[in-house]
């Protein structure tokens, strides 16, 4: 992950907070004024850059050959999922209750995995760039998120004017038990938190302009809001500075001593809120909340039991084929109450549509993964893709979040990269002996 920010202009800084808020309006759903959203407008300003740069390439644009075969396969998809939902609903008829898979959530998942990422790789100029105003607005929703801890009010005007659901996050946000940030909240919002912490190791590795004890403390914050949003990528943060810290230790020691510092900030941030905090602020309920991974395990009770104990529905015709509907009853009596979004993409596109969802999704992003020649990129990138990989079992994360506009922003921008140092270059002369940083990406 490189940049070349001299030779292109670009001051150390410059516009990047603009850039985050265009990536924020694309990323979450905000209202103005009746139908006029922040996304609405960030979109016409990405298209206009994006034509302004068309044509002053006199109509020339390079496809890669991944983005073409992605295509290929949600435009299958989509046809499939059409035929699916016509065939089903005229089968069930209009008395049947449960929830449709609709071929609308296709062209969201395009939207969100080919056509925002295409306007928003012109739009940046790199990936570090990218990942910059990527962890800026994981720094602001964490903001949001401990504020709506520390009062109460706060969150209510959250949960009101910027969170939209059916109303399961109220009582929790009521009694003080959930926080929700803007337009996300429990374990969507954790595991988007887990996108912006990989890209802040993005820049703890490679970006030289990055101050990389101040970054380290941010990332303890964002991993203390976890405490109060969700356990996914709570876990799966704390796995990733861990594994940096490893990485970081065997490479260059200074900076291996700071990243314990700041782990010992991060454990005090947790001893103060367990020692000072009211009873009123749930300590014990977060306290088990947040253990039971290391209490219950995959044991009794656990959310991973839970899962298991989940039923499939049975491969049968109408299964394989796909029943349409991602939760309820299927007209021949199959139940379909699974949350993994494996399970529920199985359950109504059938096995056909599971491998057109993810063999397109999954295959264009290892593709561009393995065309990645250095060892520690695809490490860091890897770390993104198996997490969400991981999580999908949970839940339909990919369906329904700004994961794939991160990983294809950050897989394309790669794809261009360039030749510079790494954030260990900040470190004094003595610890850069094994610290000199040089990526090169095709």
């Amino acid at each position: 992950m490189n940049i070349r920010t001299k030779r292109m202009g670009i001051r150390p800084g410059g516009n990047i907070w603009i850039k985050s808020l265009i990536l924020f309006g694309i990323e979450f759903q905000m209202g103005i004024y009746g139908w006029l959203s922040l996304r609405k407008i960030v979109f016409l300003v990405l298209c206009a850059v994006f034509l302004k740069d068309f044509f002053r390439r006199r109509g020339e644009a390079k496809v890669p050959g991944e983005v073409l075969g992605l295509l290929l396969s949600m435009a299958v998809l989509f046809g499939y999922a059409c035929c699916i939902f016509r065939l089903r609903s005229v089968d069930y008829g209009d008395s049947f209750e449960g929830v449709w898979f609709l071929p609308r959530n296709i062209v969201f998942l395009t939207l969100n995995a080919i056509v925002f990422p295409a306007l928003l790789a012109g739009y940046f100029k790199d990936a570090l760039q990218f990942c910059r105003a990527q962890w800026n607005i994981t720094l602001f929703q964490a903001a949001v998120a401990v504020m709506g801890k520390l009062n109460k009010a706060f969150a209510l005007y959250i949960y009101h004017n910027f969170y939209k659901d059916d109303g399961r996050f109220l009582d929790g946000v009521m009694r003080g038990v959930r926080v929700v940030c803007i337009d996300t909240g429990g374990a969507t919002a954790s595991v988007i938190f887990f996108a912006g912490l990989v890209c802040a190791l993005c820049l703890l590795f490679y970006d030289s302009r990055s101050n990389p004890y101040a970054l380290l403390a941010q990332y303890c914050f964002v991993l203390f809001s976890l405490f109060f949003i969700g356990r996914t990528g709570l876990y799966l943060g704390t796995a990733g500075l861990i594994l940096a810290v490893g990485c970081l230790f065997i490479k260059r020691k200074p900076l291996s001593l700071w990243m314990s510092c700041v782990l010992a900030v991060l454990l005090g941030l947790l001893a103060g809120y367990l020692l000072l905090a009211p009873e009123s602020y749930m300590k014990a309920h977060y306290v088990k909340w947040i253990g039971e991974l290391f209490v219950k395990g995959a044991g009794e009770g656990s959310t991973i039991a839970a899962l298991a104990e989940m039923e499939i529905p049975p491969l049968t015709e109408e299964t394989f084929w796909g029943t349409g509907i991602v939760y309820g009853v299927a007209r021949s009596g199959v139940r379909i109450l699974h949350d993994s979004g494996y399970v529920r993409m199985y359950a109504a596109l059938g096995i056909p549509g599971f491998l057109l969802y993810y063999g397109g999704l999954y295959g264009f992003y290892t593709a561009m993964l393995l065309k990645i020649r250095k060892k520690r990129d695809k490490w860091v990138l890897w770390l993104l893709f198996l997490g969400v990989a991981v999580c999908e079992y949970k839940e339909p994360f990919l369906g329904k979040t700004p994961l794939t506009v991160i990983m294809t922003c950050l897989f394309m921008l790669e794809r261009s990269g360039f030749r510079t140092g790494g954030a260990c270059e900040a470190i004094p002369e003595p610890a850069l002996k094994t610290c000199k940083v040089g990526v090169e990406l095709v």
